[in-house]
C-alpha cells in the first residue's frame, strides 16, 4: 500500500502570507483524512487557516453532495490545535485537496496531516491458492494469507524552487512521524476487519503505538522505517497516521517570494 505526497509551498507577497499545498494520491486502504493546525505564540498579527475539498463517503459517489469543502480558521488558541474532523468523522472524509494558509506576521505555525488506514480483510486460501477472501473461511486447511508483520516506511525531502530565501531554512522547519493502530486479537476488538467495516467502532483501540520527537528536516531530508505490528497473527485492523510540521524559528515571517516542494511519501508493506 503506497502513499506519495506533494507539498507545494508559496511565500508570496507584501502580505507575508504563505501557503501549504497538499495534492494527494492515494491508494487502496489509505488516505488523507483529517488536517489541523496551531500558532504558538501571544503576539499575533492575521490569521492562519485551512481549506480542503473531501469525499464524503457515506454519500454515494454518483450524488453530488459527495464532494464537499471546508474551511477551519485558527480561534487564537495557542496549545491545541484545531482540527478540521472529529476523530469519528474522520473515517469518513477523504480529503483530495488541502491547502494551509498562512498570513500571520510572526512565524511560529504547528501543522498536521492524518492518513487514515484500514488494515486488511482475512484471506483464507488453501494450498492451491483458492479461497473465498471474504473473511467468512471456516479455516478447515486454509491458511489467512493476511497475516504477517506490515511496516510503515516514510520518508521527506524538501527542495527549495527559486534563489529566494527557503521555507525549510527560515522557518527551522521540523517534522515528526507518529501512529496509533489497532490490531487483531489485542483488546476488545480482535476480529479481522471485514470488507463492510470501515472505521472504528467508538475510540480507536491503541494496540501498537509509535512517536518520533521533532526534528529539523535536513537538505537530505528524513527517512524512518517502523514495524505496526510484532506478530503475524496481530494484523492492523486500524491505523491513523500523522505527519506533523512545526515552524520552529520565530521570526517575522518573510515578504520575499519562494516557492518549495516538500514530498512525504508513506509505505505500507507485509513481510
Amino acid at each position: 500500500m503506497r502513499f506519495l505526497l506533494l507539498l507545494s509551498i508559496a511565500i508570496v507577497g507584501l502580505n507575508a502570507q504563505a501557503a501549504v499545498y497538499v495534492r494527494p494520491s492515494v491508494s487502496e486502504g489509505l488516505f488523507v483524512c483529517n488536517a489541523g493546525i496551531v500558532h504558538k505564540g501571544t503576539e499575533i498579527q492575521g490569521n492562519d487557516y485551512i481549506s480542503v475539498a473531501y469525499d464524503d463517503l457515506l454519500v454515494a459517489e454518483s450524488h453530488p453532495a459527495r464532494q464537499r469543502a471546508a474551511t477551519l480558521a485558527n480561534n487564537n488558541t495557542f496549545s491545541e490545535f484545531q482540527m478540521l474532523f472529529s476523530a469519528s468523522d474522520m473515517w469518513n472524509r477523504n480529503i483530495t485537496s488541502l491547502v494551509f494558509n498562512f498570513s500571520t506576521e510572526k512565524t511560529g505555525a504547528a501543522y498536521f496531516i492524518d492518513f487514515c488506514y484500514l488494515g486488511p480483510i482475512e484471506d483464507l486460501r488453501g494450498n492451491n491458492g483458492n479461497g473465498n477472501g471474504n473473511g467468512n473461511g471456516n479455516g478447515n486447511g486454509l491458511k489467512d494469507q493476511s497475516e504477517g508483520i506490515y511496516t510503515l516506511d516514510s520518508s521527506l525531502t524538501a527542495t527549495s524552487l527559486t534563489s529566494e530565501t527557503n521555507y525549510r531554512t527560515s522557518v527551522g522547519l521540523q517534522t515528526k512521524i507518529e501512529f496509533v493502530c489497532d490490531l487483531r486479537k489485542r483488546g476488545s476488538a480482535q476480529a479481522a476487519r471485514t470488507s463492510s467495516t470501515l472505521a472504528p467502532t467508538g475510540t480507536m483501540e491503541a494496540d501498537s503505538t509509535f512517536y518520533s520527537n521533532f526534528s529539523p528536516i535536513s537538505s537530505t531530508g528524513m527517512a524512518f522505517e517502523k514495524e505496526l505490528n510484532t506478530t503475524t497473527n496481530t494484523v492492523p485492523r486500524f491505523c491513523r497516521l500523522r505527519a506533523s510540521f512545526y515552524e520552529a524559528t520565530v521570526t517575522d515571517r518573510s515578504n520575499a517570494a519562494t516557492n518549495a516542494d516538500m514530498t512525504v511519501y508513506l509505505n505500507i508493506q507485509k513481510n
